[in-house]
Order: structure tokens, then C-alpha cells, then sequence
């Protein structure tokens, strides 16, 4: 059991969380991903407050195999994030 101390809302989310495992394995799928992926996912604007750019840089330093980091979002910042990942030729 978690003793873990969530904001309002997320303990709802997080046990019907349990009942998404087929759409989840079917994303995974679908985005070329296995089973057993490490996924940082960020869904959110991408402008410079988010630092997005600290969190590609912690990515590529984090040394774990199937890993995948998911940007979800716009903003003014997508073109240089883009040119970021393909500059510093980040998988």
C-alpha cells in the first residue's frame, strides 16, 4: 500500500488508472513502443518556463534501455525543440 500524499483528485485517477491497461498496451503499439517501455511523457505548452530543454538533456543522460520521452502540446518553443532533438541527435 502507498502512504504516498496526492493532490485532490489523483487518488480517483489512479485506481481507475487500472482499467486503462488495454488502451494503454494498444498506444504503445501503435507508437512502435514495447511492452515494457521506461516513458517520460510531458503534455503541456512548450514555452520557455517549462524548461523542456533541461528535461531533453536529463532524458538523454538517463542510461536505461526502452526508454522514451513523449512532448505533447505547442507552443512557441516546438520548431527549436524539434531542432534540439535532431542537432543533438537524441533518440
Amino acid at each position: 500500500m502507498c502512504s504516498c500524499a496526492y493532490s485532490s483528485g489523483y487518488k480517483n485517477l489512479i485506481e481507475s488508472s487500472k482499467n486503462w491497461q488495454p488502451q494503454k498496451q494498444e498506444l504503445k503499439q501503435s507508437l512502435g513502443l514495447s511492452d515494457y517501455s521506461f516513458i517520460i511523457l510531458f503534455s503541456g505548452r512548450f514555452s520557455k518556463e517549462k524548461n523542456l530543454f533541461q528535461l531533453i538533456d536529463a532524458y538523454n543522460k538517463l542510461k536505461l534501455p526502452g526508454k522514451s520521452l513523449i512532448l505533447v502540446g505547442d507552443g512557441p518553443l516546438k520548431s527549436d525543440l524539434i531542432e534540439y532533438v535532431m542537432v543533438h541527435k537524441i533518440e
